[in-house]
């Protein structure tokens, strides 16, 4: 009975989350209300207030389901790799995020917190997105340190150098995503762009290009 119980609140609470991630995209965090979020669920404000204490935590819960976790990315730069190109582990890693990104349901959570969430109070949208951000940059200058120690970039670039590009070309590719969503792909174009920009970096081949790049290939950085 009481597993039953269990499973019944967790679908009440994902029930909810589903109804404010439409009414937040819809309206604005600042106009949506939560009786405009318990009659999409089909619901009572009870219900609401039962799992979440305000509209800012009902806010984070949403952001939070839609989160793509930087911690996998931390973990493969810390531990050993048994001799697997950790820049084929890498683009493998953001391919996966990227897939798990590029649904409707991200995009509308990640639209929301860019466009839709005016600061109060207890809700800080920049800062928010400060921490994401800050979080997947350190993950990447750890990884990039790592690969660095080992001699898998090109001498004349370091980790910081790589942390820098790649971050920037993931923000642009982000901002674009989020601008052009019907014609732009995170799967296609911007997994395209991010394989063309690590092969660049990568410590392979010699310069074909007479500009200072390993290979035949070009940066191509979205905005």
């Amino acid at each position: 009975m009481a597993r039953k119980t269990k499973a019944k609140a967790a679908e009440t609470r994902e029930a909810l989350l589903d109804a404010a991630e439409e009414v937040f995209f819809e309206h604005g965090v600042q106009q949506a209300s939560l009786e405009r979020v318990a009659c999409q669920a089909g619901m009572t404000r009870g219900a609401v207030y039962w799992h979440f204490r305000n509209k800012s935590d009902l806010f984070r819960a949403v952001l939070e389901r839609a989160r793509v976790p930087v911690h996998e990315l931390i973990a493969s730069s810390e531990r050993d790799d048994h001799g697997e190109d950790p820049i084929a582990r890498l683009k493998a890693l953001f391919e996966q995020g990227l897939e798990r990104l590029d649904t409707p349901r991200h995009h509308r959570v990640h639209a929301t917190l860019v466009y839709r969430c005016e600061a109060r109070q207890d809700l800080d949208p920049a800062g928010i997105h400060d921490e994401m951000a800050g979080e997947f940059h350190a993950a990447l200058l750890a990884f990039f340190v790592r690969v660095e120690r080992r001699g898998g970039l090109r001498p004349d670039v370091s980790a910081e150098d790589v942390t820098r590009i790649v971050f920037s070309t993931v923000s642009g590719i982000y901002h674009n995503w989020l601008n052009r969503s019907g014609t732009f792909s995170l799967r296609r174009d911007g997994m395209q762009t991010l394989s063309t920009l690590l092969d660049l970096v990568a410590a392979q081949g010699p310069d074909t290009t007479g500009l200072g790049l390993a290979g035949e290939g070009r940066i191509s950085i979205a905005t």
